[in-house]
C-alpha cells in the first residue's frame, strides 16, 4: 500500500516544517507477465464471403495497445477486436496477439487458426439438351458437390423463378418461346455453409416444333 504527503522547509515566520496530511493509500499489485487470451468467432471452419471476428482479451486493465500477427507477419490493426469481412482463402492461417502499455510488452497469446474453404458453387445440367423444341419436356438440375441438407432456388435472367425447395430439379413440362433464356441456381441450408455461390448461367434455346419427315419407299412401276 503506497501513500504520500508534502512538506515545506522552514520559513521566516515558521520555525517547524509544514507537513500535509498523508494521501489515501493505493495498492499496487504485481502479477506474473500478462498473456492475453485470443478467441475467434465463429470457431468452426468458415467459407469465403463469411465474416470472422478475433478478440484479444487482456482482462479488466486498461490502456493497452494490441499488436497482431498472422503466420509471424505483423498486422496493422491495433484494436482489441479484429474483424475480417468477406474472408478469402488468403485470410486463412495462424493468428496471435500481444499487448503493449508504455514500454511493457505482454507475452504472445494462445494461437487461433482460421481455416477458410471455398464456398461451393453449383453446376447446372440440362436434359435432354440446351437446345430444345417447343413442346418438349426440359429438366434443369442444380448440382452442389458439398454434402448437406440443401434447398434450391432458380433464377432466369437474374430474376427468381423458383424459391427455396428441396427438389434440386426445375422441370418445364412443355417449353415455349418464353422459356428461352439464361438459367442459374443457388443453394441454402441451416448449417455451414449456409449458402452457396450462384452457379454460372446456362442458356436454354427453344426453337419451333420438331417436324419428323417420313419417306415412304416405293417400287418404281416397270414400263413395258
Amino acid at each position: 500500500m503506497y501513500s504520500c504527503y508534502g512538506a515545506l522547509s522552514n520559513t521566516p515566520h515558521q520555525s517547524d516544517p509544514y507537513q500535509s496530511e498523508s494521501s489515501d493509500g493505493v495498492k499496487l499489485t504485481v502479477s506474473d507477465k500478462l498473456q492475453p487470451t485470443l478467441t475467434v468467432n465463429p470457431q468452426s471452419s468458415v467459407f469465403t464471403g463469411d465474416t470472422v471476428t478475433l478478440s484479444c482479451d487482456v482482462g479488466q486493465s486498461t490502456g493497452w495497445t494490441i499488436h497482431w500477427r498472422k503466420d509471424s507477419n505483423p498486422e496493422s490493426t491495433d484494436a482489441a477486436t479484429k474483424t475480417i469481412e468477406s474472408v478469402s482463402v488468403s485470410d486463412g492461417g495462424r493468428y496471435w496477439c500481444k499487448a503493449q502499455r508504455g514500454e511493457y510488452y505482454s507475452e504472445f497469446s494462445n494461437t487461433a487458426e482460421i481455416t477458410v474453404k471455398v464456398r461451393p458453387k453449383p453446376a447446372v445440367h440440362v436434359r435432354p439438351d440446351r437446345s430444345v423444341f417447343r413442346g418438349e419436356k426440359v429438366t434443369l438440375t442444380c448440382d452442389i458437390q458439398e454434402t448437406g441438407d440443401w434447398q434450391y432456388s432458380w433464377n432466369k435472367e437474374k430474376n427468381q423463378v423458383s424459391s427455396a425447395r428441396k427438389d434440386q430439379n426445375y422441370i418445364i413440362s412443355s417449353v415455349d418461346w418464353s422459356h428461352s433464356g439464361v438459367y442459374s441456381c443457388e443453394g441454402t441450408q441451416s448449417k455451414a455453409p449456409t449458402y452457396s455461390q450462384m452457379s454460372d448461367g446456362v442458356t436454354l434455346t427453344v426453337s419451333g416444333e420438331c417436324v419428323h419427315l417420313f419417306l415412304t419407299s416405293f417400287q418404281p412401276k416397270q414400263i413395258e
